[in-house]
């Protein structure tokens, strides 16, 4: 007799995503990874010495606080598991962020049911009955408000842009009172980008969950969202077109150094702010970059900065120098167009 170990929705790939994460981010931009997510690093080996315990510290902090905007944070224990009856002696793990408590009571009794149908939902394409009574998800690059959700819906999108956030309704009459829903994002090779059950801000106008890449493959991704009850029921989806475009700009990142290769949303005040992004365009442009405290509004920067016609290149600017002191609390950056056309939002903290 030997135990055989079935991962559903939890194949290496999927385990070792990038953490989608609004207030600590990991990114891997390079190295030994798989469609830009991070592989076989660990947060204890992401960083060392002092700052390895200030990211400790902030990551701990973080998860007792309130909950992230449409977002998870990482597990601190195995995925739940349990032993099919049909199947003895072989472990079955639920997906990422679910636990056995999450299972509906008309599951109870018959968890091998239940598996059948997270396997289903994971492995086949929603059928078109479905689809007609799910709500829209819109997408961008462009970091969503909880309470417009997005200003534009800019596709198709660049190979380079980064960061895809998939936003979607939380009053409509499918979303309302959801406060936890199972995710499945699959680019257009048919590859399960993620599969987990993420927590999301109830009766808020809108939530968002996103994944990041350091390249998109082209064509069409497709995100679907599910409730738990009614046979596990679809709630939302949408899909995206991904392609070879010669003008854009990409999710903006944010570093404490231009040489680190993994983006960051928490910082202390002494640490250096580096925002960097890829751009592309056949004509020279001025931006409006702007930075503000999200508590009091307070105008940190206010400044055009200028982008040369340039093809798939990479944009830095600091942000926020050693010696620059920022009053703690949550800062919004914003790039603009010359027309004040919002074209790139993101978010950082400052910690004492």
């Amino acid at each position: 007799m030997f135990s055989v170990i079935v991962c559903y929705g939890l194949f290496n790939k999927i385990f070792t995503k990038t953490f989608k994460v609004n207030n600590f981010e990991l990114t891997e931009m390079g190295g030994n990874h798989t469609n830009g997510h991070i592989k076989g690093i660990t947060q204890d080996s992401l960083f060392g010495g002092e700052r390895k315990e200030q990211i400790n510290q902030v990551w701990n902090e973080r998860k007792n606080s309130l909950r992230p905007e449409g977002q998870h944070l990482p597990s601190d224990t195995q995925n739940e598991e349990f032993e099919r009856n049909d199947y003895p002696g072989e472990q079955i793990y639920l997906p990422i962020g679910m636990t056995l408590d999450d299972i509906p009571v008309e599951y109870k009794d018959n968890l091998d049911r239940f598996i059948d149908r997270l396997d289903e939902i994971m492995n086949n394409n929603v059928d078109e009955h479905e689809n007609e009574e799910a709500d829209s998800i819109f997408f961008s690059t462009i970091m969503p408000d909880l309470s417009s959700g997005l200003h534009y819906i800019p596709e198709p999108f660049s190979t380079y842009s980064l960061r895809i956030f998939a936003t979607f309704e939380s009053t409509t009459e499918n979303m309302n009172d959801q406060s936890k829903v199972l995710v499945k994002w699959h680019n257009s090779n048919g590859e399960l980008v993620f599969f987990e059950y993420l927590s999301i801000i109830p009766n808020s106008n809108f939530n968002y969950v996103w994944t990041e890449m350091d390249y998109w493959n082209t064509g069409i991704s497709n995100v679907e969202i599910y409730e738990l009850e009614n046979n596990i029921r679809l709630l939302a989806s949408g899909s995206f077109l991904v392609e070879n475009l010669s003008e854009y700009v990409s999710y903006l990142r944010l570093y404490p150094s231009s040489e680190q290769w993994l983006s960051e949303s928490v910082f202390y005040n002494n640490d250096e702010i580096n925002l960097i992004f890829n751009h592309s365009s056949f004509r020279d442009r001025y931006l409006n970059l702007s930075v503000y405290k999200v508590e009091s509004r307070e105008s940190m920067i206010n400044e055009n900065i200028f982008l040369p016609a340039s093809y798939q290149e990479k944009f830095k600017y600091v942000v926020k120098h050693t010696n620059n002191i920022f009053p703690y609390g949550t800062y919004i950056v914003e790039l603009s167009s010359a027309e004040n056309y919002l074209i790139g939002r993101s978010r950082f903290y400052i910690y004492q």
